[in-house]
């Protein structure tokens, strides 16, 4: 889930809730539907929240078409993994008060400033808004293929995960 989160700048419960019926292909790029569902059983932080992300060529070459996560005892399937991860950053002499799961939105926030990508397709990307005017509410929104190739200028230096590849090319197509 922190890879998840680095790479698509996606919320904890939004990595924790995805299932194998949230992937999707949308112009020819594999993408994760991130939506509420019918039973209440996957909940969205606000409206603008519903989108579709991207997956980087990353996730993918380490495997991450094939994962999903079990659900907490709470309603959010985050719960197990957010204690955990407070747990281990604090094992690790990493956690400060700012310190949580959701520096990775954080640090995404800054890849997406740093590779200059447009506010609009920025706040697409990560289910963000600028409760601006009515120019928002026009059309359709970005194509997958546009925000596929946005998702891919982000870049963490020195950041090396090519450790973690597995041979596949497997996508949802």
């Amino acid at each position: 889930m922190p890879l998840l989160s680095l790479w698509t700048g996606m919320r904890l419960n939004e990595c924790a809730q995805v299932r194998t019926d949230d992937m999707a292909v949308m112009d020819g790029v594999d993408v994760i539907l991130i939506h509420e569902d019918e039973e209440g059983d996957k909940l969205l932080k606000t409206d603008v929240s519903e989108r579709f992300v991207p997956i980087r060529s990353e996730l993918k070459q380490m495997g991450f078409l094939n994962l999903c996560h079990p659900k907490g005892k709470r309603v959010y399937y985050s719960d197990p993994f957010q204690k955990w991860c407070r747990r281990f950053l604090t094992s690790i002499g990493a956690k400060t008060p700012k310190t949580s799961f959701h520096s990775f939105r954080h640090c995404y926030r800054d890849a997406l400033r740093e590779a200059d990508i447009s506010q609009e397709r920025v706040q697409a990307l990560g289910g963000w808004t600028s409760k601006g005017g009515a120019e928002e509410i026009f059309g359709a929104g970005h194509r997958a293929s546009t925000l596929a190739k946005e998702i891919e200028k982000v870049r963490y230096s020195g950041l090396d995960l090519t450790h973690l590849h597995v041979q596949t090319s497997q996508t949802f197509a």
